[in-house]
Parts: C-alpha cells; sequence; structure tokens
C-alpha cells in the first residue's frame, strides 16, 4: 500500500511578509537573538498559536522559547489583535498559569506537541525540550474553561 505523504503546514503562510519580518526583528531586538533563531521561535509561535485556534478544547501550552515569541507578538498589539481575528475569530488569550513545578507540565508539552504534529507543522525539537511555560491559551489552564473572563 502506498503510503500518502502528509500535508506539512507553513507558518509564514499566515502572516505577510512584512509582518513576520517586523516580529523577527521584535524578537531580535529584545532577546539579542540571531535573524536564524528569531525565525525558527516565530514560526514555532505561529504554529501553536495556529494549533490552538484549531483546537479549542484542548489545554496546550508553549515551551519557554515558543512562549518568547508569543510575547513579542502580544507587544505588537494591532498586528496580534488582526490575527486573533482572522484565525480565531477572537482574541487569543494568554493566561499566566500560577502553579509552580507543575507535575502535569511534561504531559502538556507532549499533548502541544502532537497537536502541532496532527494540525500538519513539523515541530522544532529543540525549541520544545524542557517544561512548559507557566501559561497557555485557556482560562484555569484546563480543557473545559470558558474562552472569555466571566
Amino acid at each position: 500500500m502506498p503510503i500518502t505523504p502528509t500535508a506539512v503546514r507553513d507558518a509564514r503562510d499566515y502572516l505577510p511578509a512584512a509582518q513576520w519580518d517586523r516580529l523577527v526583528t521584535l524578537i531580535r531586538r529584545d532577546h539579542h537573538l540571531d535573524r536564524a533563531l528569531s525565525e525558527r521561535i516565530l514560526g514555532q509561535t505561529i504554529a501553536f498559536l495556529i494549533t490552538c485556534c484549531r483546537n479549542p478544547g484542548l489545554s496546550l501550552r508553549p515551551s519557554p522559547m515558543v512562549d518568547l515569541g508569543w510575547h513579542t507578538f502580544l507587544h505588537d498589539t494591532p498586528a496580534y489583535w488582526e490575527f486573533s481575528q482572522l484565525h480565531n475569530g477572537e482574541y487569543i488569550h494568554h493566561i499566566p498559569d500560577l502553579t509552580e513545578n507543575d507535575p502535569e507540565s511534561p504531559l502538556a508539552l507532549r499533548a502541544t506537541i502532537q497537536a502541532m504534529r496532527d494540525s500538519g507543522f513539523i515541530v522544532d525539537e529543540e525549541l520544545w525540550a524542557g517544561q512548559a511555560a507557566d501559561c497557555n491559551q485557556c482560562y484555569a489552564g484546563c480543557s473545559n474553561s470558558p474562552r472569555k473572563a466571566a
């Protein structure tokens, strides 16, 4: 039986080129990273956010490196708002988690990586190594939490 290749999504397809370049420049400037690493971080950030949009029932968490890219994107509020509206229909919230040393962190990270792969993205393993960041895209860090604050 022939193997059918899985379509691979390119994170660059989700941002205009000028916006991509602007965010890469901001990551470089704010975190003193080279262009190649900044591009990788942004690519995984966009892949993570698109995966969140496509899986609203899952509790997904970024790695610390991806969270760095997410924070940079959040600070460019008009661009982040537009991206959220276009791909999610509403704002994609960034919710800090107050639990320290969460024993579920590795499980959440594995679930996020699998969801990204299932969404057709290539996962940059080096940027996903270690613990999940202390934040996620849903309230209270749970998969059935409300999407809007009460």
